[in-house]
């Protein structure tokens, strides 16, 4: 029988950031289900689904800075380039083989530059492995590797006591300019900076910031409310001519982060065995859900795909239910893939799968 373990991982374990771990990856896969569905009969409903869980990813990067800063006594970075190429580069060159495969050789992407398809065939590779573009959620992995390439500026910040001024100007950039831009990658870790800067902020000066915990929940509560009601109703917030519904995600997102650990700081004693799995497995099921559901919107293109009048629903009408199976679905297929890779692979499905 599953026994949901203790906090016995690490003398710096902290089952709060595990749980959030588990939290930020359902966040991610919940995002990606919601563009399964057509929503036009309930934009409201959309938008409220939307402007609360989107952009998962902030949480991720919060939680990144914030165990990476624990690596500061005892940085070398060799030793953790050799593990984060182990564990997160090596598993994204492999499973980005099938999909640079078939969007290069057996079909071709509508949604790029132009001059994509004009350059050779290993500069399209190329391309795809430095953007991320090859399947929705591999993003992220282009990103957080600026990170690690950059690390030894972040531990000499930290040493010398300057990194942490940057959180405000980094955070007012990331508002104005939001994630996307021309240069990709470059243009999403800068709007997450703020949120990696913090997490590292966070865990060097716990000590003095719990004693403000009841502040930091109310006025990260207010926060996060105000985000969520004006992404929902379209507030026209705009900086400089620009819609400011990224920033809004960023501000809401880590009010949450901020809330959520001031609440339930050392409340959680035991970890229930499925959030523990959700967590430690958090990796890989943001590599491989996009699988899934990449599967799933091929079908639902075969089922929901209409002729005739020249127009093509590849989308069905969503409903809550039907959403939130989707979800469970999902949820529950990664699981299952993961745990068999697991089983097959042993100790090396961490250089293939990131678990």
């Amino acid at each position: 029988m599953l026994k949901a373990p203790f906090i016995t991982k690490s003398p710096t374990f902290r089952n709060e950031i595990h749980v959030l771990r588990a939290i930020a990856i359902c966040l991610v896969i919940a995002t990606h289900c919601l563009f399964l569905f057509n929503w036009n009969h309930q934009s409201l409903l959309f938008h409220i689904v939307d402007s609360t869980i989107n952009q998962g990813s902030v949480i991720f990067f919060f939680i990144s800075g914030y165990l990476f800063q624990q690596l500061a006594i005892k940085f070398k970075y060799s030793t953790y380039l050799k593990r984060k190429f182990s564990s997160v580069i090596l598993p994204y060159i492999l499973l980005s083989a099938c999909p640079i495969y078939i969007y290069t050789i057996v079909t071709h992407r509508t949604d790029l530059w132009s001059w994509f398809y004009t350059i050779p065939l290993w500069q399209q590779i190329i391309m795809f492995l430095v953007t991320g573009k090859q399947m929705a959620p591999f993003w992220f992995i282009p990103t957080i590797t600026i990170f690690y390439i950059l690390s030894p500026i972040f531990i000499h910040g930290d040493r010398k006591n300057w990194l942490y001024w940057l959180i405000i100007p980094a955070l007012c950039l990331s508002v104005v300019y939001g994630r996307n831009g021309h240069y990709g990658p470059i243009n999403k870790a800068l709007y997450l900076l703020p949120a990696y800067l913090m997490g590292m902020f966070y865990n060097r000066y716990e000590n003095r910031i719990k004693n403000w915990d009841k502040e930091i929940i109310l006025i990260s509560s207010f926060l996060m409310v105000f985000c969520v009601y004006a992404m929902t109703i379209h507030l026209p917030i705009k900086i400089l001519g620009q819609s400011q519904s990224d920033g809004l995600h960023m501000i809401a997102k880590l009010s949450f982060v901020l809330c959520y650990i001031s609440y339930f700081r050392s409340k959680i004693k035991v970890i229930n065995p499925i959030v523990n799995w959700l967590a430690d497995a958090s990796f890989g099921l943001y590599f491989l859900h996009g699988f899934i559901l990449a599967g799933v919107r091929f079908a639902w293109q075969g089922a929901f795909t209409t002729s005739g009048s020249g127009l093509r629903h590849t989308e069905p009408l969503v409903s809550l239910s039907g959403y939130s199976f989707t979800l469970f679905a999902t949820l529950l297929c990664t699981s299952l893939m993961l745990f068999l890779t697991k089983q097959a692979f042993g100790k090396r499905s961490h250089m293939i799968f990131g678990y």
